[in-house]
């Protein structure tokens, strides 16, 4: 049975031993980012990536609850020049009192293994974004536990990662990537109602400003959703680099990914000329291989001249 952690020293090593795994995958970027957060924004000279998943990590006691501040953003976006969108907070209580925050250890009664867990708390400020509609949604896995070795009430979360296994990173990537997905998926219902082109209006006149001009606090939802919109219905459910149909459903609807053909940390602009909806496969091989030829024919098609 897992049980949470609440004993400040031995929440400290499960800290300790995160960090030592993350920091071990993560290379430091050299560079400072400014992090966009609820209630503003700062600027982090330690923040590490390996070019899919960004962490930055901070000791917070000024908060009512003190708390390891555990905060994952999607790599692919993310750019020196401007703020960058947390996608979600793992949070820690250094009392072990986690019901306040959304994240926790726990350790096996038995074994004594560790794990990160999120409680499902998926904030946004919007309907739909909550614990009960992602618990819900979710598919990865989760992990009863109970509050204290006293109250043997069980609880529900979602596995971030097992501290004593070498799949760290990659538990941590794929559970950022399913909050990125829900997160999008429930901001673009907005955009479901608007005819053509009320949408194509609506992306032009967000893509009035270079990104990194405009400040933000938000860390829910990708700024320009109807940008991100408008490419995925011009893409009618196919990718629009391999022309295959999108590999699967996500909210009912193809799943297709938004990439800036030039990326917003070279000084692409967030807009439809410059914004294609992509299946995985092909978004990975761009950010990886970035063939010229592939880029030529993203730009015909974003621009809708073949």
């Amino acid at each position: 049975m897992y049980i949470t952690i609440q004993k400040a020293r031995e929440i400290r090593d499960a800290q300790k031993l995160l960090l030592g795994k993350l920091h071990e995958s993560l290379p430091l970027a050299r560079a400072t980012f400014t992090i966009g957060y609820q209630g503003g924004n700062f600027d982090a000279e330690d923040l590490r990536s390996n070019g899919r998943v960004w962490f930055v990590h901070r000791v917070d006691r000024d908060s009512s609850v003190k708390r390891n501040w555990n905060a994952f953003g999607d790599a692919s976006d993310l750019r020196p020049n401007g703020s960058n969108k947390i996608i979600v907070e793992t949070n820690v209580a250094l009392d072990g009192k986690s019901g306040l925050v959304a994240g926790l250890f726990v350790k096996d009664s038995e074994s004594g293994n560790r794990l990160l867990i999120h409680s499902g708390k998926i904030g946004g400020g919007k309907k739909g974004i909550g614990k009960s509609a992602f618990l819900a949604w979710y598919k990865g896995r989760t992990i009863e536990y109970a509050p204290s070795s006293r109250d043997k009430t069980m609880l529900r979360g979602i596995l971030v990662a097992d501290l004593d296994s070498n799949l760290v990173v990659e538990q941590v990537e794929n559970f950022v990537r399913a909050v990125r997905i829900f997160k999008q998926g429930e901001a673009e219902q907005e955009t479901d109602g608007l005819s053509d082109d009320e949408l194509r209006k609506r992306a032009d006149k967000a893509a009035g400003k270079k990104p990194g001009a405009k400040a933000t606090s938000g860390i829910a939802f990708d700024r320009d959703i109807y940008i991100a919109a408008y490419a995925k219905r011009r893409a009618k459910g196919k990718c629009e680099l391999c022309k295959e149909p999108a590999p699967f459903e996500s909210a009912g609807k193809p799943y297709l990914e938004c990439h800036h053909i030039q990326w917003l940390a070279h000084g692409g602009y967030d807009s439809r000329e410059n914004t294609v909806a992509l299946c995985p496969n092909c978004h990975r091989k761009m950010h990886i291989v970035g063939d010229s030829k592939d880029i030529a024919l993203l730009k015909k098609r974003a621009k809708g001249t073949r």
